[in-house]
């Protein structure tokens, strides 16, 4: 049977493109291989890196396991030494205002019999004893020389006129000398009714920031009344409270943490209080190796015998 020859050689061709073919395909097989052998190798990388990173997590978790075991350990202890800080701190602080109002004690000592008299203008040659026993005149109390210790004129702050400071030689005879002046308060004036005189008790410079601090306090609202009487700082939170007594600044906690910012030493204005209380009333500030000091005429009064 004869063969056409056309149809022979496109056989042919085919059976010689085949082979190309073929080899195209071996190739691309050979990518792909060669492609996942790559994978495979950082798949393999990848797994033990993961493996070296784990074991290190696995140390850091140990790590922490210990620091946390010694930072608990240190927590406790440090706990115990906060606590028994605590204690010596509350130890202190109870030991500070037995201190503070022992010292307030102290410090009023000294002027346990002394009255401040404000609003005097100075005139020359005065006889100070004659002065005080004019006003115990106004005020109806009798008044001699064997009753009063020493007077004197001290300067306080920005006063027009030195006040005059009275040290009588019994307490009985101030408290009485400072009732009746309040009482006749009206009374009391240096020729112009608009310039009254203030006698009040003298308090020390611990006693006047105290008392100073309660004022504040009232002005803030917080206090109902602020007075002192005897040398004791007195205080009303409501008007129908019982009186307590402030002897220290941490008495005045239970109304303002805040509490506590003062005047200088002897920085005291004048102020004026009801029958029931006395107030001191004065403001001077030390200069540094410069004490102020009244004149000597002035200065001392002596008691005749």
């Amino acid at each position: 049977m004869p063969i056409d020859k056309e149809a022979a050689g496109a056989s042919s061709g085919a059976l010689q493109s085949r082979p190309t073919r073929g080899n195209g395909d071996v190739d691309i097989n050979s990518l792909i291989i060669s492609k996942l052998d790559l994978l495979s190798n950082d798949i393999a990388a990848c797994r033990k890196e993961q493996t070296s990173m784990l074991a290190e997590v696995k140390g850091l978790k140990t790590e922490f396991s210990k620091l946390i075991s010694k930072l608990e350990k240190e927590l406790k202890v440090c706990k115990k030494k906060i606590s028994a800080l605590i204690t010596e701190n509350t130890k202190l602080r109870e030991r500070i205002m037995s201190l503070s109002r022992e010292t307030a004690f102290c410090t009023q000592i000294p002027f346990q019999s002394s009255v401040k008299i404000d609003n005097l203008p100075v005139t020359e040659n005065e006889d100070l004893f004659n002065i005080v026993k004019g006003i115990s005149d106004v005020i109806g109390l009798e008044l001699n020389a064997n009753m009063v210790d020493y007077i004197y004129r001290r300067q306080f702050g920005r006063n027009n006129s030195p006040s005059i400071i009275i040290k009588f030689l019994h307490t009985s005879v101030k408290n009485k000398f400072i009732i009746n002046s309040k009482k006749n308060k009206e009374k009391l004036f240096p020729g112009d009714s608009n310039r009254h005189i203030y006698v009040n008790e003298l308090l020390s410079s611990f006693n006047y920031k105290l008392f100073q601090s309660a004022r504040n306090l009232k002005k803030q609202g917080l206090l109902d009344s602020v007075w002192h009487r005897n040398g004791l700082v007195l205080i009303k939170k409501d008007v129908n409270d019982q009186p307590r007594v402030i002897r220290c600044g941490e008495d005045l906690l239970f109304l303002n943490p805040a509490t506590g910012n003062t005047t200088d030493d002897d920085d005291q204005e004048v102020y004026d209080t009801d029958t029931s209380s006395v107030s001191l009333g004065s403001k001077r500030k030390r200069k540094e190796n410069k004490p102020i000091q009244p004149a000597i005429a002035n200065f001392l009064v002596r008691k005749t015998k």
